[in-house]
Order: C-alpha cells, then sequence, then structure tokens
C-alpha cells in the first residue's frame, strides 16, 4: 500500500516538472494593439468619407437650386423692362400728336381773328369819307396778300392794323388810328393770352416726369469685401528625421547608428492625410487677408522588418489657427491670388511608435502639444454671383520638430490641393 502511495506521488512530481507555462510573446502583444488601433482608425475615416460625400452633394444642389432662382428673375425683370419701355413709347407718342393738333386749332383761330379785323377796319374807313375809303381800300387790294402769311402767334394783329393805317395820308386817317387804339386791345390781350396759356400748356406736356425703366447696373465692390468657404482636399505627408552622432555613438556604437539611418530612411515612408478649412476672407483691392481653422495631420507609414517585423501607421492630428497675407488679380468672372501665412495648431492625436538605436524594441513616442506651421498657397477662383468656387494648392511644412525625443526627432512637410466653395457678403 506504502510502495503504490510512493509510486503515485513520484509520477506526479515527474509530470508537474516536465509541465511549462509558456508566455505570450510581446511582439504578439503588440500587434494585436496595433490591429485593434487600426480597425479603430477605418472606422473613424468612414465616418469622414460619408460626411464628406454629403457636404459635396449637399453643395451640388444649393448651386443647382441658385442658379435656376437666378435665371428665373433675370427674364422676369427683362419683361417688365420690354412692358414699360412700349408703355412709354405709346405715352410720348399720343402726346406728341396732341400737341402738333392744339398748335394747328390755335395757328387757325389766329387766322381767322387777322381776318375779323380787318373787315372790321374796312368797314370803320368806308363810314369815314370817300377818300380814306379808296385809299384804305387800295392798300388793303395790295398788302392783303402779304399780311395773312405773316401773322404769327407771336405777332400782334393791332400792331399790323396799325402800321397800314400809318401809311395812308388824309384828313380821316386820325379818326382811323384812334378806333384802332380804342378798339383793339382788347383782341391783343386775348391773343397774349392765348399765347401764354399755349406756352404754358406746352412747358407742362414737355416736363411731364416719365417713368423710366429699371435700368440694373453694376455695383462696384465696397471698400472691403468678406467672404466666408469651407475647403476640403488631401495632401501627402514626408518626414525628415535628425540624429545626435556624439551621443548615439557613446550609448550604441558606430555600426548601430549607421544601421539604424538606413533602417529608418528605407523603411520610414510617406502617407496621406485629409484636409479641412473653414476661412474667413477680407479683400481690398490687391490686398488679401484671411483667418479661420484648420486640421490636417503629420505623420508617416511604417514597416520595419530587421529584427522583427512591423507595420503601421503614425499619425499626428492638429487643428490650428492659421493667418494668410496675399496678392490678387481679377479678370472678369475669374482671380487669383497668391498668401502665404503660417498657423499655431494643438495637437489631437500624439503618439506614434519607432524602432529604436538597438535595433531590437520599439519605443512610444509622443508629438508635441502645440505646434508652429508655416503655408503657402496659390487659390483659382471662379466668381458667379456672390459665389466663389476656389481651387487651391497648398505647400505646408511644420517650424521645428513635431516629435522630438532622445533618439527621435521629426519634421514634417505635405504637398496637397484644397477645393472648395466661399459666400461673399
Amino acid at each position: 500500500m506504502l510502495s503504490n502511495q510512493e509510486d503515485f506521488d513520484r509520477n506526479v512530481k515527474r509530470v508537474l516538472q516536465e509541465t511549462t507555462v509558456e508566455e505570450i510573446p510581446l511582439d504578439f502583444l503588440v500587434d494585436i494593439e496595433q490591429r485593434l488601433d487600426q480597425l479603430e482608425k477605418k472606422k473613424k475615416r468612414r465616418v469622414l468619407v460619408w460626411l464628406f460625400t454629403g457636404i459635396v452633394l449637399a453643395s451640388g444642389m444649393s448651386f443647382g437650386l441658385l442658379r435656376e432662382k437666378g435665371s428665373s428673375s433675370n427674364f422676369v425683370k427683362s419683361t417688365q423692362g420690354k412692358v414699360s419701355k412700349k408703355a412709354v413709347q405709346a405715352k410720348a407718342i399720343t402726346r406728341v400728336d396732341s400737341v402738333k393738333e392744339s398748335k394747328s386749332g390755335r395757328m387757325k383761330s389766329v387766322h381767322k381773328s387777322a381776318a375779323e379785323l380787318s373787315g372790321l377796319t374796312s368797314n370803320k374807313v368806308m363810314s369815314s369819307g370817300s377818300t380814306v375809303k379808296a385809299r384804305v381800300t387800295g392798300t388793303r387790294n395790295v398788302n392783303q396778300s402779304d399780311l395773312t402769311p405773316r401773322i404769327t402767334p407771336t405777332e400782334s394783329i393791332a400792331s399790323v392794323q396799325t402800321k397800314i393805317t400809318v401809311s395812308d395820308s388824309g384828313q380821316d386817317s386820325p379818326e382811323l388810328i384812334s378806333n384802332v387804339k380804342t378798339e383793339m386791345p382788347s383782341s391783343n390781350d386775348s391773343v397774349r393770352e392765348d399765347t401764354l396759356n399755349q406756352n404754358e400748356n406746352k412747358h407742362t406736356e414737355v416736363n411731364q416726369p416719365v417713368n423710366i425703366p429699371e435700368i440694373v447696373m453694376n455695383i462696384d465692390l465696397p471698400k472691403w469685401s468678406h467672404t466666408i468657404g469651407f475647403f476640403t482636399g488631401m495632401s501627402g505627408v514626408l518626414s525628415s528625421f535628425r540624429t545626435d552622432d556624439p551621443y548615439f555613438m557613446l550609448a550604441v556604437g558606430a555600426p548601430n547608428v549607421l544601421k539604424y539611418r538606413e533602417i529608418r530612411s528605407t523603411q520610414e515612408r510617406a502617407t496621406s492625410s485629409i484636409d479641412l478649412s473653414l476661412r474667413y476672407r477680407m479683400v481690398k483691392e490687391h490686398l488679401v487677408l484671411q483667418t479661420g481653422l484648420d486640421f490636417f495631420e503629420w505623420g508617416e507609414q511604417i514597416q520595419y522588418d530587421y529584427s522583427f517585423n512591423y507595420d503601421g501607421v503614425n499619425r499626428y492630428s492638429y487643428l490650428s489657427l492659421p493667418v494668410y497675407l496675399g496678392y490678387r488679380q481679377a479678370f472678369h468672372a475669374f482671380e487669383w491670388s497668391a498668401n502665404i501665412g503660417c498657423s499655431i495648431g494643438h495637437v489631437l492625436q500624439q503618439r506614434g511608435r519607432y524602432i529604436q538605436p538597438d535595433l531590437v524594441s520599439l519605443a512610444l513616442e509622443n508629438a508635441r502639444t502645440w505646434t508652429a506651421t508655416g503655408m503657402a498657397q496659390v487659390e483659382f477662383i471662379y466668381i458667379f454671383d456672390r459665389y466663389r468656387f476656389t481651387l487651391a494648392p497648398t505647400y505646408r511644412m511644420s517650424i521645428g520638430n513635431v516629435v522630438n525625443s532622445t533618439f527621435t526627432k521629426n519634421r514634417y512637410f505635405s504637398f496637397g490641393l484644397q477645393m472648395g466653395m466661399a459666400y461673399q457678403f
């Protein structure tokens, strides 16, 4: 019984000694963590893609509706202008015809008054004596053909008859003159009143206000014009790193330093960045000032393959406040401007991984919380009513190191293309 128990104990001890606890490798844990991070980023990128697609579709629909509305309003304005122009022409023709009729009627009344006055004068001369009658009759026969054509609306009939009587000589001439002086003023006053009334009527008709059709004219831009817009695009990001050679030599030796540079130069590659901008723009003649909010990313794509394998992307995203100063030129519906500026940005995502100089380990590095960035941009703008459609190549570079640790000192620059729409108010 005891021998059996001892055999059993020996067998248990042997089994326990043969059993070993296997530890999970570090590379396996790092790989799982990286894959989980990439899955999260893919979800975020899908959200951004759907958001960008929605913004582009909404912009296109609003542009189409505004264009259709503008064309219909222009058609209504042109129709109203044509109708008002025809009405003004019809009124002007009617007024000209009425002026002509009133003028011809007044001329006829003047001729009739002259004929009656001539008959009255001859009768008076006949009653005063045979000598005067003969003379007046002779004078009347000679000058009557010239009298009627020479009478005008502004010439007094009494003055014409006075000239006729003065040219006669005889003993009854004073009676004729006195008769003319005593009987003509009433006719003379009436002619003057008719002339004054005619002139007043003409003046009133000519000076009546005329409804001028509405004329659409180009209005000069104010001293400062203001626009606000949204822009989006993509850019390619390149990185450059710097090493402290004396310190590296002491820490890891010359062979490792050379291999470290080679690995980082060949196995850290360019990546891409999504750029989003909200811009407020002020323009005065050739001067351009801009500010707003920018979202962009720095980083690199990593494929380490030396003592271990690692595949990932380092991304450092920033939200920045830019200030641009630029020069512009406008050509009818087109405009271009060249701008330079800088921005101060706050980090939103700041963790990345890099190989260490010992060439067998990865280290987690943090980007700076605040960073400065220099920018240069050329804008090509198409102007439609109050809308500005923009295409803008953009260059951006970091001022100073974005990642600045003991062994990792990285700077970045990028070149991309942005497009968007702005509204002038």
